[in-house]
């Protein structure tokens, strides 16, 4: 479980690391940008681990969990929250958005990265 809450925010981490940087053309919205990315998924052996986390730096990037509705099934969707709500508590300092994740591990890997 922890490894799996690792990968999903190293892959979100690479993922936002290289959308980050980048000339963004005036036709590039939001969405265009991520179907591009998950189109680029197709590719890897991963499939579904790559687009998992598009989603999930998605959602970090523009603030909006329903980026993680789409996700390829429920578990993911749980990580894809989960990671999200990570990342927010650590950027805001703010724990109480560790309280939002159900999975009791993860809550406690939440709080403690943010000590």
């Amino acid at each position: 479980m922890f490894k799996q809450v690792i990968l999903v925010l190293a892959l979100a981490l690479v993922i936002g690391c290289t959308t980050e940087n980048r000339i963004v053309d005036v036709e590039e919205t939001p969405i265009n940008v991520m179907a591009k990315e998950m189109q680029d998924c197709n590719s890897q052996d991963l499939k579904s681990n790559c687009q998992d986390g598009v989603l999930l730096a998605h959602a970090i990037d523009l603030d909006d969990t329903t980026y993680c509705n789409v996700a390829s099934n429920a578990i993911s969707t749980e990580k894809c929250l989960e990671g999200y709500y990570i990342m927010k508590a650590r950027r805001t300092s703010n724990l109480a958005f560790c309280d939002f994740i159900e999975n009791q591990l993860s809550r406690e890997i939440c709080l403690r990265s943010n000590e």
